[in-house]
Order: structure tokens, then C-alpha cells, then sequence
């Protein structure tokens, strides 16, 4: 995918029928299967490849966010926002659960399916990682990042996980608000009880916590996201910061949005005045930029007399895994594709 493919993608379809925003998506590892979740508790399927909606299935009781794809396209992973903060194993296919997993005690901040197996991570409000096989639901691995449990001492955020591209290691990523610093921890997915092999300790350039954490591809990288106006890259390696990608605009200190394209020459976050900013990270650490090269802009492609629903914030995002596709969504799911006439132009 070259720079002027990527720089000229437009919105190839657009569903705007959301009566409320869609809190997050995932596109099934084939690239052809989409599934996004609803604060209005829907769990949505679309085809991708085709670009049609293809079922729509309800979570009323429990609610439903962190949407996830299991190794098989008929079932789905989550969490819950409504009577408990469990994780729900579903069926898609005649819309039954087949597993809770029962655990955490606040909310769930991140979501993660192993990419070899039916392992998965979740990180909570209550400071806690846990490990999890969707053949049992009881937790496998219990990482607890905060033994000081008074609510007056609060010595750091709430974490989140992510699994490497191989699934052989983690890592965990918080505040540390006594040390003033970001801070990541890896650990090796077989024998983590032994604590973390490597700590990495991150100055950051503002007072705001990090949301979400994401391995590249290729597992050189870990893209930290943050609820302020910026993204760090850091070195999976050593630990450094590449990158602190800016000009990023979140009027609303909401979770932003980000991630890589799948052959991570390009990553990409997403502001609330509802743009998607692309930044150069190439092969050399020199070719990183922290200025956004380019930005998309859905107005400029789009002319709606729902003009809020289509250029409103963005809540989530992902790079389709195989297809030259991105999928954005706030009130409403955008599919980007190149626009052939465009690059032709």
C-alpha cells in the first residue's frame, strides 16, 4: 500500500441508522466478517467483503462493549456495562451464551483474544489482569497491580493489557502517579507469576492516563493511546519512545482511538472533531513523524444532511487485517476504501 493509495481513501459505505454510538468493533481475522457493539446494548454483523449489514442481535439485560471475535466467526467475546462487569462468551449463530466469566468487580478496561488460541486477557477498574480460557470459566492467571486497596491512596490508573502478534508475551500498562510516569510492564504468557522480565517507565508530556495499548504487527512496536491530545510509540524492545504523535483534537478528553495499518508503515488515530490523522513510522526510526502527514476528513467525501452523525467524534476504528479497508465509527459505521478516482487524478 503506497502513500498516495493510503492518502486518498474515501467513505465507500456509511450506516447511519445508530441511535446511539457504537463503543467498539472488530474485524474477524479473515478481514471479511465485521461485528461492532452499541451503547444502545446492539450487537451488529457486516459483511465486510460485500459491505452489507447482516444481523442484528440484542445484549438488554447485561449491555455490551469491548466487543471481540473468538476464532470462529459465529461466536464473540465482551463485556458487560449493565447488572455485573463479567465477560460474556456468545453464539451469534442462535444468539445463546455459552460462558460467563465472573471475577473482576469494576469495570473492564481492555479486551484481548490471544491470535494462536482460545486464551484471552482483561484488565479492570478493580487493578486487576486476568487469564482466561474460553473452554472454563474459571480465571486462569491473576495479576493484582495495586495492593494498597485504600480508596484515599490511589497510586496508580486503572491498567490495560495486550498480547504480542505471537502470543508468547504481555504486557500491562498504567500511571504511576507517585513516580509521575507511564509505566509498562512485560511479562511471559507461560510463566507470569514470577512478575513482569522487563519494566519500562515512559516520561509523559501531559498529566493524562493511557487507555489502551496496542502491539504492532510485526511486535516491534507498542502504540499507547492516552485521553488527552496525543499517542506515544514506544520501542517493544527497549522501551524508549519513538514518538509522541500530535495534533490530535479530543475537545471531550475522550479514549482515543489508534492503531497501525497491517504492514505498519503507517499508524493512525482518530480526534473528535471526527478526522482520522495518519502518521509516517517506515522501517527507519528516522522516518517517524510525529505531525500527522495527512488527515481524513469524512466531510470532504461525505455530504449528509446528517452531517453531526458522520463528522462527530470517533469511538472506534480498526485497519481491516487482509483488505485495503478502514473501518470508523461514532453514531455512525464509515468503511473507507481507496478511491480509485482520485489516485488517478
Amino acid at each position: 500500500m503506497n502513500d498516495n493509495e493510503l492518502s486518498h481513501f474515501g467513505i465507500a459505505k456509511s450506516y447511519t441508522n445508530n441511535d446511539n454510538k457504537i463503543n467498539s468493533l472488530d474485524f474477524y481475522h479473515d478481514g471479511k466478517h465485521l461485528v461492532t457493539a452499541g451503547d444502545d446494548d446492539a450487537i451488529t454483523i457486516y459483511d465486510s467483503e460485500n459491505g452489507k449489514r447482516k444481523q442484528t442481535l440484542y445484549s438488554k439485560k447485561y449491555g455490551v462493549q469491548r466487543i471481540r471475535y473468538t476464532h470462529n466467526t459465529s461466536c464473540v467475546l465482551y463485556a458487560s456495562t449493565k447488572v455485573d462487569d463479567a465477560l460474556r462468551y456468545q453464539s451469534l449463530h442462535d444468539n445463546k451464551y455459552i460462558r460467563y466469566f465472573q471475577g473482576h468487580t469494576d469495570k473492564v478496561t481492555s479486551l484481548c483474544m490471544s491470535p494462536i488460541d482460545d486464551t484471552f486477557f482483561s484488565s479492570s477498574k478493580d487493578k486487576t489482569v486476568r487469564l482466561w480460557d474460553l473452554r472454563s470459566p474459571h480465571t486462569q492467571g491473576l495479576l493484582r497491580m495495586q495492593k494498597n486497596n485504600s480508596r484515599q491512596h490511589k497510586p496508580h490508573s486503572a491498567p490495560v493489557v495486550a498480547i504480542d502478534p505471537e502470543a508468547v508475551i504481555f504486557a500491562v500498562a498504567y500511571n504511576d502517579y507517585q513516580e509521575k510516569k507511564g509505566m509498562i510492564k512485560l511479562y511471559d504468557k507461560n510463566s507470569f507469576d514470577g512478575g513482569p522480565f522487563s519494566t519500562f517507565k515512559i516520561t509523559m508530556e501531559d498529566h493524562y492516563d493511557w487507555k489502551e495499548i496496542k502491539f504492532s504487527p510485526d511486535g516491534k512496536h507498542i502504540l499507547c493511546t492516552t485521553n488527552g491530545h496525543c499517542v506515544y510509540l514506544v520501542d517493544a524492545y527497549e522501551g524508549h519512545v519513538t514518538k509522541v504523535f500530535r495534533q490530535i483534537v479530543n475537545a471531550r478528553n475522550d479514549d482515543l482511538q489508534a492503531g497501525f495499518t497491517p504492514d505498519v508503515q503507517w499508524a493512525w488515530a482518530c480526534g473528535s472533531d471526527g478526522t482520522v490523522s495518519w502518521y509516517k513510522v517506515g522501517s527507519n526510526p528516522t522516518e517517524v513523524s510525529s505531525s500527522p502527514s495527512f488527515k481524513w476528513r469524512p466531510h470532504d467525501i461525505v455530504q449528509s444532511s446528517s452531517q453531526e452523525s458522520i463528522c462527530g467524534p470517533i469511538y472506534a476504528a480498526q485497519f481491516n487485517p487482509l483488505y485495503c479497508m478502514f473501518a470508523s465509527a461514532g453514531t455512525s459505521l464509515n468503511l473507507w476504501i481507496p478511491d480509485t478516482e482520485r489516485i488517478e487524478k
